[in-house]
């Protein structure tokens, strides 16, 4: 995940949008990994799949209401909480349509 964050900074930088501004101070939590350590993670990070993140909402020139940047584990659930929610949404919104439609055309065959 960090090089997707380093993308973000760069993104923001090279449009002007400089996080030196920030005082940004960003280490790297990268270490090595032990097997049980491995195991142990390994949920966590499975459920975090980068595909699924939006990685404009963390940019501070796509959004300059965000004041600092959150790359944080928390902000990442938070998204993917947000996520699964929408397309509970739409979804819902789709069967309702589906049933609009059908009763529409006169097909009752919905009881």
């Amino acid at each position: 995940m960090e090089g997707a964050w380093a993308v973000v900074l760069i993104y923001d930088y090279l449009k002007g949008s400089d996080f030196a501004e920030l005082n940004l101070s960003w280490r790297s939590s990268m270490t090595s990994v032990t097997a049980p350590e491995w195991q142990k993670q390994n949920q966590r990070r499975e459920s975090i799949k980068p595909e699924f993140i939006d990685f404009k909402r963390y940019s501070r020139f796509l959004n300059p209401e965000n004041s600092s940047y959150d790359f944080g584990l928390k902000s990442l659930i938070a998204e993917k909480e947000y996520r699964q929610n929408l397309r509970h949404v739409i979804s819902r919104k789709k069967q309702m349509s589906m049933v609009g439609i059908c009763l529409s055309h006169g097909n009752h065959y919905l009881r």
